[in-house]
């Protein structure tokens, strides 16, 4: 699985790295002013607090357009409420920070969408299948709309 991660902190970059590892996830770093890389790509994540107000205002405007091409998530400290709904509500997951959660549900997803998007959460690993109702549970943790 390939994750395109935009972020322009290095330690966030490098925990990232170490999350997706553990989720057998190819992260792909880049910088807010990088291309998408052309290719196949299965999920997009955002570090939104390390962007200008412009640059979130651009992805912001991609993300909220249309149909999304692949599964996408954010983390950060400083979206308020109305904003991570409007996010939610497109089928972004919003996180409060970066977590393994992140990658657990980005891999969930893009599973989901080669396999005809399969919506029931019965077929989850027991493990996997109660950490996303403890996530769905936690106010800063807004899961996209088809999960939460």
């Amino acid at each position: 699985m390939r994750v395109a991660y935009l972020t322009t902190d290095e330690v966030h970059e490098q925990l990232a790295f170490q999350m997706a590892e553990d989720y057998d996830v190819t992260l792909l770093p880049l910088s807010p002013r990088d291309v998408l890389p052309r290719g196949r790509l299965d999920a997009l994540l955002y570090d939104w607090d390390c962007l200008s107000v412009r640059r979130q205002c651009e992805i912001a405007h991609t993300l909220l357009a249309g149909p999304a091409l692949c599964p996408r998530a954010v983390h950060s400290y400083t979206l308020r409420e109305h904003q991570a709904e409007t996010l939610r509500r497109r089928e972004v997951a919003v996180f409060r920070h970066l977590q393994p959660e992140v990658f657990v549900l980005l891999r969930l997803l893009a599973s989901r969408a080669q396999d005809n998007d399969q919506e029931e959460d019965q077929d989850l690993p027991e493990p996997l299948a109660h950490r996303l109702e403890e996530l769905r549970k936690e106010p800063n943790n807004q899961l996209p709309g088809k999960l939460g």
